[in-house]
């Protein structure tokens, strides 16, 4: 039997695909990493190197000792000690703890700051358009280039913008 609910589904994820959409994900686990031992910490764990520039974002999988996958995550560089991971919703507390388990060598702090930041999903070919339509800030490819977060105003508020695509 069709459920009632899948035209209005169908007309959704159409309209994402063809124009633009704007999805809620602020139930997106986030988690932050500071402190002199950030870096070698996710190093440890990650199995993508994050030795990259502030204002990168990595996709990567924390990965336990024989190599399998504990988490599905993307890292954010916000500044040289300082890092933000985002998990699914689900797997925040998870996640936390395996960075914890793993954090004793490591000069880290880590908290849990889920409730303190939303997640937004601006998508479809006309997602710039649309941002550009709110910010002065320059959300092109050369102000906002793929695999990059950086500080942008949207209707005068402060966000800090990723690019990064979660659905390929």
């Amino acid at each position: 039997v069709r459920p009632p609910w899948l035209d209005r589904v169908v007309v959704e994820a159409r309209a994402v695909r063809e124009q633009v959409g704007l999805i809620d994900l602020s139930s997106f686990g986030k988690i932050a990493v500071d402190g002199p031992g950030a870096l070698g910490l996710l190093q440890h764990v990650a199995a993508n190197d994050l030795a990259r520039p502030v204002g990168s974002v990595v996709y990567t999988q924390f990965c336990d000792e024989r190599g399998g996958m504990v988490a599905d995550i993307t890292v954010t560089r916000l500044a040289e000690a300082s890092f933000r991971v985002v998990t699914g919703s689900a797997a925040v507390a998870s996640d936390l703890a395996w960075l914890t388990v793993n954090a004793a060598e490591f000069d880290v702090t880590l908290r849990d700051v889920s409730g303190d930041l939303a997640t937004i999903g601006l998508w479809g070919p006309q997602a710039r358009a649309v941002l550009a339509a709110a910010s002065t800030d320059d959300v092109g490819d050369r102000g906002l280039p793929m695999r990059t977060a950086g500080a942008i105003q949207v209707a005068g508020a402060p966000v800090l913008a990723t690019r990064i695509s979660y659905a390929g």
